[in-house]
């Protein structure tokens, strides 16, 4: 074993000990094993891929200038390549240009790697690779090719496989840095990096127009729209709505419910669950429909609670009023008119003395009033009165029918001299006078 010093004066290498050289520079390998060692060198300052870069979207495409490594051998190409790429005539190909060397001449060149039309794989340069690349020659891959039958469409799919990652400055050769921080440039403008440190829990790397970047807490424009969903919020109370119940701003918090039939309103000055009172209930909102059968009882009502101006017209029926759920205590004075009373639905007993009427008569037959006795008769206020105007003698037709024989009365409007009724029915009387003369007269009977 021999330690030996290059490179002296006068002294040469070859190209064995050349591409030793470089592959154990730039990436430590085994320089044993040529095939360890291979690609396109990354650029002088670590940027961009840009050595043998492919372009053309049909034939020929071209590949660019650069260098490389294969079997630890530089390649340098000084002018873009052109590749001629034929059209295939029915189906598409998948074919590859490739980087090769061959060691009998020690030289290098691309070239395309056909596949057959249709194939379902890219072609495979393995002909053109040798298990020792010492042999003959050693290959890399740059691009893969698509081509579309007739029209000749290329698409390049990049293979480069960059090296000279080594040549970066690794970790350990970097200065140290602070507690919890990484390296850059805050401000918005060139100039020297410097530690960017995070000062407490939960603060990302944001940037903002007023601070640069820098860690801090993620603020309302830090976030997408819709990014929060239910999961990301907090977990709220039971039976609950989060929402601010005080009349100023400030935090959110849980509003809950606690009984049933609650519902979210406004109450005062603050937002809670409750029943709804009247302030809640436009007029008109509420007819028969929103009633159940029998729900409405003196218990559910107040004292002058209910006026005509809460019920939609004809909306109180029998179906939603329970049995004596209703008295004078559940009506305002007054509210009780003709729009809101049913035909026929005031009885005798309901009136009393409030409206005129026959208390009682006296006679001989409880229909027929004309009969004369001194039996007591209860009429109520089934009783009509009639009344006219005539000249006599003759028959006078009574407006509207009796339901029987009424009672009637005759007076003189001037002097009939002898006169008298006769034939009484429950639709006419005639009055006998020879001399005749205008009278008045009145009808009394049941209706």
């Amino acid at each position: 074993m021999a330690v030996n010093s290059y490179v002296n004066p006068g002294q040469t290498l070859s190209n064995e000990e050349l591409g030793n050289f470089f592959s154990a520079m730039f990436t430590g390998a085994d320089v044993t094993a040529p095939s360890a060692t291979q690609g396109v060198f990354m650029h002088h300052d670590g940027g961009p891929l840009d050595q043998f870069v492919g372009a053309g979207a049909t034939s020929p495409v071209s590949i660019g200038t650069g260098w490389a490594m294969v079997a630890n051998r530089i390649i340098h190409n000084d002018a873009a390549v052109n590749v001629t790429v034929d059209t295939p005539a029915a189906a598409a190909r998948k074919d590859r240009i490739i980087l090769r060397y061959t060691w009998s001449t020690e030289t290098a060149d691309i070239l395309l790697v056909k596949s057959a039309e249709g194939a379902a794989d890219y072609a495979s340069y393995a002909a053109y690779q040798d298990v020792d690349p010492s042999a003959t020659v050693w290959c890399i891959p740059l691009y893969k090719v698509d081509i579309v039958p007739t029209t000749g469409a290329i698409t390049l799919t990049d293979e480069r496989d960059p090296i000279g990652g080594s040549l970066v400055i690794q970790n350990a050769s970097i200065r140290d840095a602070a507690a919890r921080s990484v390296i850059g440039r805050s401000a918005a403008s060139i100039g020297d990096v410097a530690d960017i440190a995070a000062t407490a829990d939960g603060q990302v790397l944001t940037n903002t127009t007023a601070g640069g970047i820098g860690f801090r807490t993620v603020s309302t424009a830090g976030l997408a729209a819709d990014c929060v969903d239910n999961t990301i919020l907090r977990n709220s109370a039971a039976l609950s709505v989060i929402g601010r119940a005080e009349n100023s701003a400030g935090q959110p918090d849980d509003i809950s419910s606690d009984a049933d039939g609650q519902v979210l309103r406004r109450s005062g000055t603050t937002i809670d669950f409750g029943t709804i009172g009247a302030a809640g209930i436009a007029n008109d909102a509420i007819d028969s429909q929103h009633y159940a059968a029998g729900s409405i009882d003196l218990e559910h009502m107040s004292a002058n609670s209910v006026d005509s101006d809460q019920y939609v017209d004809g909306s109180i029926d029998l179906a939603h009023m329970s049995a004596n759920s209703v008295d004078s205590d559940q009506y305002v004075d007054g509210s009780i008119d003709a729009a809101h009373i049913a035909a026929n639905a005031v009885g005798v007993a309901a009136i009393g003395t409030m409206v005129g009427g026959f208390l009682g008569r006296q006679g001989g037959n409880a229909t027929n009033w004309h009969i004369n006795g001194t039996t007591d008769y209860t009429t109520g206020i089934n009783v009509r009165f009639q009344c006219g105007c005539g000249y006599g003698p003759g028959v006078v037709t009574f407006p509207v029918a009796f339901s029987a024989i009424p009672i009637v009365l005759v007076t003189p409007f001037d002097y009939l001299g002898n006169y008298y009724v006769s034939l009484v029915g429950a639709s006419t009387f005639t009055l006998v006078n020879p001399q005749g003369a205008a009278f008045f007269w009145l009808a009394i009977g049941s209706e």
